[in-house]
């Protein structure tokens, strides 16, 4: 029983942690959409299970500027 209190306490703070990150995207988000071609070109916030996001203590977020492939 104990250990289930804690993993249902580990997912609660997991879960917490992803809605303030996605606070953060939608912050970023309405600020960045004050340019024009930042409006032109945005994709979308999404969620994915990247290493550098996953098993952290803390609110992240993971912003893709430019692309190799971009000759801009």
């Amino acid at each position: 029983v104990l250990g289930q209190n804690l993993s249902d306490i580990q997912k609660m703070a997991l879960e917490k942690w992803q809605y303030e990150s996605y606070v953060v995207c939608r912050y970023l988000e309405q600020a960045l959409n004050r340019i024009q071609a930042y409006r032109s070109h945005f994709r979308g916030i999404k969620s994915a299970n990247f290493v550098v996001l996953r098993n952290i203590e803390m609110p992240a977020i993971l912003l893709e500027v430019g692309f190799i492939s971009n000759t801009e």
